[in-house]
Parts: structure tokens; C-alpha cells; sequence
């Protein structure tokens, strides 16, 4: 141990040496800074070098990690949640939006679709829950319009988010 860390400390010393020698023999100019940049990121290699060797040391082995990862249908389904929800989160924030812009008092927006992937209307908007303390039955009517859904698929509750009638 003690010969490896006496080695390393040679090496550095010499590149150290070798780096300062040659830039004091270098003239100046354009390519004496692109030889010390050079010779600084041996010298910062050389440094950092047991770094590496060490992390080598305490890496799993690769079977550990491969456990550790997600099979294909596991990374299949997670894909198609990550999907999910970032539809649904731009889904509802576009529409708050547009209600928002028709009526101020729209708070915030649930939206439902048809969730089935086997369906020929997968991702379409089957229903609408718009909520705000003043909100008011047109804006029903707007989304209605707006949206090509039926009036009952629409509610509309003065409730804030998450609150109950109880």
C-alpha cells in the first residue's frame, strides 16, 4: 500500500515537473495555452486516477444490478403510467385553462377518458367534474359545447378541490 501511494506521488510530482519545464521553454503565444490546458488535464488525471480504481473496488457486481433493474414488461407498464399521468396533467391543465378563460371563477378541473387501450376512442374525454366556490351551471353548457360531451357527463361543484358536503 505504502509503495502504491509512493508511486502516485512520484507520478504527479513528475508530471508537475515535466509541466512547468515545458512551459517555461514554450514561447509565447496561441499554443503554449493549449499545451498547458493539455498538460493540466494529464496532471488532473493522474490526480483523480485512484478515484476510479477505487469506485471499481466497491462497484456491485453487474448480476446485483441487473437484478435491480426493471424487466421489459415492468419498464413497459411504468412507461404507460409516466404516459398516463402526463397526459392527464396536460389534459386537465389545458382545460382549466380554456374554462378559466370563459369563467374566472373555474378553480380547478377532473378530467375522465376512456382509459382502455383496446378501445377505438382510447384517450378521448368521457367526463368533466369543474369545480370553483362561485361557479356557475353555464359554464356546464360552454364545456358541453366545447368539449362534444353530454350535460350529464359534466359536473359542476361549488366546492373547493378535495372538500366534501359533510
Amino acid at each position: 500500500m505504502a509503495e502504491a501511494f509512493a508511486a502516485y506521488i512520484k507520478t504527479i510530482t513528475a508530471l508537475t515537473l515535466f509541466s512547468v519545464m515545458a512551459g517555461l521553454l514554450m514561447p509565447e503565444g496561441s499554443f503554449r495555452k493549449y499545451l498547458e490546458m493539455v498538460l493540466g488535464v494529464m496532471i488532473l488525471s493522474a490526480v483523480i486516477q485512484p478515484l476510479f480504481h477505487l469506485g471499481g473496488a466497491l462497484a456491485l457486481p453487474s448480476a446485483q444490478w441487473e437484478e435491480d433493474l426493471p424487466g421489459e414488461e415492468e419498464y413497459a407498464a411504468l412507461q404507460e403510467k409516466w404516459s398516463h399521468d402526463a397526459y392527464e396533467a396536460q389534459m386537465e391543465e389545458a382545460i382549466l385553462m380554456d374554462l378559466r378563460a370563459e369563467d374566472d371563477t373555474v378553480e380547478w378541473v377532473r378530467v375522465g377518458w376512456d382509459q382502455d387501450p383496446d378501445s377505438d376512442t382510447y384517450g378521448a374525454l368521457e367526463s368533466l367534474e369543474i369545480g370553483g366556490k362561485d361557479t356557475q351551471e353555464q359554464i356546464k353548457v360552454y364545456a358541453a359545447k366545447r368539449y362534444a360531451l353530454c350535460p350529464a357527463e359534466i359536473s359542476v361543484s361549488p366546492w373547493g378541490e378535495g372538500d366534501t358536503d359533510e
